[in-house]
C-alpha cells in the first residue's frame, strides 16, 4: 500500500505524526530530490551565556526564510 498526501492520507500523517495507538512498518521509502548547486554548511559556537538571544535571533531569521531553504 502506498501512502502520500493524496493516496491513504490518514495513513500518511499517522506515520508522519506518530499515529497514536495503530504500528505501521515502512518497507519502502521514495522521495524527490532536486538538483542544486551550492551547498553551504558549517558550525556555529556561540557562548553559552548568549543562548537566548542567539535562539530568539535565529528562530526570527529562519520564519523569514524561503521554503527552498533548510536550517537544521
Amino acid at each position: 500500500m502506498t501512502a502520500s498526501p493524496e493516496e491513504h492520507v490518514e495513513l500518511f500523517q499517522a506515520l508522519r505524526s506518530g499515529g497514536g495507538d495503530a504500528l505501521a512498518v515502512v518497507t519502502e521509502l521514495q522521495i524527490d530530490l532536486y538538483p542544486v548547486d551550492e551547498v553551504y554548511a558549517g558550525n556555529l559556537v556561540y557562548p553559552v551565556a548568549d543562548a537566548g538571544a542567539f535562539t530568539a535571533g535565529f528562530a526570527e531569521w529562519t520564519r523569514q526564510l524561503p521554503d527552498e531553504i533548510a536550517v537544521r
